[in-house]
């Protein structure tokens, strides 16, 4: 199985997307604050990386903590989501190293469809 981590302030939008990939066989864990989640990848070095893009954990300094957290680990596949993202946060998240960023809401379909582009083997 796929290790993820999901990390959203929201906890019942984190429960959703959980279950969403739970059913496509990834083993989730799921974070509400950034510190947390970067010692989660320093310690845990999931595969994948779901993240709510906002003001509080903007996408170049997110992923450089990641790059810092597990400097000799290969980086996770990491995706931004966001509600209304504008194109300038999309294009800094993509600049940044982040794989892909999705704009909600989604759904099981779309999230598939660009885990798969990501190299994922998916459960049906």
């Amino acid at each position: 199985m796929v290790s993820c981590l999901l990390i959203d302030g929201n906890g019942s939008e984190r429960g959703r997307l959980a279950a969403m990939l739970g059913g496509l066989g990834f083993v989730c864990a799921e974070k509400s604050e950034l510190p947390e989640a970067v010692d989660y990848v320093r310690e845990s070095k999931p595969e994948l990386i779901l993240i709510e893009a906002s003001q509080q954990s903007p996408a170049q300094e997110f992923l450089r903590l990641v790059s810092i957290a597990a400097p000799k680990q290969p980086q996770p596949v990491v995706i931004f989501y966001s509600d209304a993202p504008n194109m300038e946060d999309i294009g800094a998240s993509i600049l940044a190293g982040a794989s892909d960023f999705l704009v909600r809401p989604f759904d099981r379909k779309l999230l598939m469809f660009k885990l798969q582009q990501a190299g994922f083997k998916l459960a049906a």
